[in-house]
């Protein structure tokens, strides 16, 4: 088992969201050992910023493709062989001990799938209203909990999860592609008798939520009915 780590970043639209999550990740106390840029961008903005913001201490990919977000992280997944794999968005903030922190996560809970406490899905703001920059070293059991939601701007893939379970269903277009990748999980989890999802429970990242796709839109909103029920109809016998 590698405690290796690369963390997935799709980018689409956010600038300053890009600047800073390179900032954050190059300035972690233990660094991801690579670092995967999906530029979805049309004005492919995405390499200049990089090129700007990197420091050289940390292998950085970056790969244009104008896809939707399930092929962004099946993409990172493949950009990615042997290594754990954390996809965070670009409107993210992490504490300093953030990667540091699931490296021992791996190294001592043996689970599927690992995610902070963050704030709920439903949760957006301009501003910050809760965060640290750095969390409490995890030692204890009480740190801990399961938990059946996968927070799909945030969350870490096992090694192991990825041979298990697999890549995302690329049937679904912009919404219900990670709550039917944690529905995997927990299945996955019931056969290998082992831990699905678990949640480090006081490290904290902060989501401002929803800041590079227009989720209200009208267009959008269609693609996101149709995704639910392709949901509807690939679980409602289970």
């Amino acid at each position: 088992m590698t405690d290796l780590i690369s963390v997935v970043v799709p980018y689409h639209n956010n600038k300053l969201g890009l600047v800073s999550t390179l900032i954050n990740l190059q300035s972690q106390l233990v660094p991801p050992d690579r670092i995967v840029i999906i530029d979805t961008s049309k004005d492919k903005s995405g390499l200049p910023i990089t090129k700007q913001f990197t420091t050289n201490n940390i292998p950085i990919i970056l790969e244009v493709a104008e896809v939707q977000i399930y092929q962004v992280w099946n993409k990172g997944i493949e950009l990615s062989p042997d290594h754990n794999v954390v996809f965070i968005n670009d409107d993210l903030l992490m504490p300093v001990n953030f990667i540091d922190n699931i490296k021992t996560m791996i190294k001592t809970n043996s689970a599927l799938c690992y995610i902070p406490l963050t704030p709920t899905r439903d949760f957006s703001s301009n501003e910050v209203e809760k965060f640290s920059w750095y969390s409490p070293v995890i030692k204890r059991l009480d740190q801990i909990s399961t938990t059946n939601w996968m927070s799909g701007f945030c969350f870490c893939l096992t090694e192991e999860c990825l041979k298990e379970v697999g890549i995302f269903d690329l049937n679904y277009k912009i919404w219900f592609g990670d709550t039917d990748y944690e529905t995997r999980i927990i299945k996955k989890a019931i056969e290998l008798k082992k831990f699905g999802i678990l949640r480090m429970d006081q490290t904290f990242v902060f989501h401002y939520g929803g800041k590079s796709y227009k989720y209200q839109n009208k267009t959008v909103q269609k693609i996101i009915d149709k995704d639910r029920q392709y949901f509807i109809s690939k679980y409602k016998k289970t």
